[in-house]
């Protein structure tokens, strides 16, 4: 679509931006040891020409400012890169070994800036309350994290499965072949869309690939960074300096929250249980140890592996974890201003009601970065 105007009212400190903007979409009815990784990309025998009508989109994908972690690049790491330890497996095992008593201490090939670090060093602890009444709500109706993952997310996907399921979901996009699919048992995540050596990656973490969330997964990592990235190209403001020019603040903050919104949207039980226990320890890794965080954490999960990788993600970034402290604060951001819109009262939310998704609907038009829950065609 080309020559559509903006719509709704301009994001608060945003500027209203006159132009045109185009837009690529489709719209919507509404236990781990490192042994490599496996990838496809999904472009040989079987990639009809049908399903490959995003014009030059690694061109433009490619003059993305995604930060060089996504590739080669001579620009020093972007900060996700910067904060993945070197030495993972083994201070995992000497945590086990210890009896989880130990606080792991992590190397890194190319430290973040510590000015960087600092950034997102402070947590707001204003949203707690919501984020232990999702977990608690969670857990009165399923009895544990355990049972809620099994009958909510399914069983594991075997890898012929997970590309099977990806398949299909390009096709439905209508982006087959244009993204490179990588799978990975080591990811510090779930999942996460890159760039390497110039194409668009998605690496999924085998792990986590459920038979009931992996479409969520695929809509958070395609169906909202990918084509908001693609889209964000074709605008305005997509070539580099552009948004500064239009005043605009980073998208990443709004994606991130909308991306996170978009991978429950479809479940029959829309619980935003990860974003809410992440938030948590996020907020308590502030205050303490890694050990005494993963024993904090055993308030909600019982498996030592689910709470290790909580733990990681809000530890990651620093040398010695029997420091307090996190640098994680940068990916819930987005979530929490969605919670602000969505809260009236202090009352929490839960679950995806009616009026949430209403107020997804119009962040997504006003701010018109992606062609989640909102009639955008191609």
């Amino acid at each position: 679509m080309e020559g559509m105007p903006v719509v709704g009212s301009p994001v608060a400190g945003e500027r209203p931006v006159v132009g045109d903007l185009r837009v690529a979409g489709r719209s919507l009815d509404l236990a781990q040891r490192p042994v490599g990784s496996t990838q496809h990309d999904l472009t040989g025998d079987g990639a009809q020409d049908e399903f490959r009508h995003l014009p030059h989109l690694l061109q433009r994908w490619r003059g993305l400012d995604v930060g060089p972690c996504r590739g080669v690049s001579a620009r020093p790491p972007c900060l996700l890169a910067a904060i993945k330890p070197r030495n993972v497996q083994r201070e995992r095992g000497r945590f086990v070994r210890a009896g989880f008593a130990y606080n792991p201490r992590f190397e890194y090939a190319n430290p973040a800036d510590p000015a960087l670090l600092a950034r997102y060093a402070t947590p707001s602890h204003c949203f707690l309350p919501q984020a232990v009444s999702i977990l608690e709500r969670t857990l009165s109706r399923y009895g544990s994290y355990e049972h809620f993952e099994q009958d909510m997310g399914g069983d594991v996907l075997s890898p012929r499965r997970i590309w099977a399921h990806v398949r299909t979901y390009m096709e439905k996009e209508g982006c087959l072949g244009e993204v490179v699919v990588s799978l990975h048992d080591d990811l510090l995540s779930r999942a996460s869309m890159t760039v390497q050596n110039g194409r668009p990656t998605l690496c999924i973490n085998t792990a986590a690939a459920r038979e009931h969330w992996l479409e969520g997964m695929l809509q958070h990592e395609i169906g909202t960074h990918f084509l908001r990235g693609l889209n964000g190209a074709r605008q305005p403001w997509g070539r580099p300096g552009g948004r500064r020019r239009f005043t605009l603040r980073p998208a990443n903050p709004t994606e991130e929250g909308l991306a996170s919104v978009h991978s429950v949207l479809h479940r029959r039980d829309p619980l935003l249980w990860r974003a809410a226990l992440l938030y948590y320890t996020i907020n308590r890794a502030a205050h303490l140890s890694f050990s005494a965080l993963f024993a904090e954490l055993g308030r909600f999960v019982r498996d030592p592996s689910t709470r290790w990788e909580y733990c990681l993600r809000a530890k990651r970034g620093q040398e010695d974890t029997s420091v307090p402290g996190e640098h994680q604060h940068c990916v819930k951001v987005g979530r929490v201003r969605l919670d602000e819109s969505g809260c009236t009262g202090g009352a929490a939310v839960s679950t995806l009601t009616d009026e949430l998704v209403s107020i997804l609907c119009r962040a997504v038009a006003t701010v018109v970065i992606l062609h989640c829950a909102v009639n955008v065609v191609t």
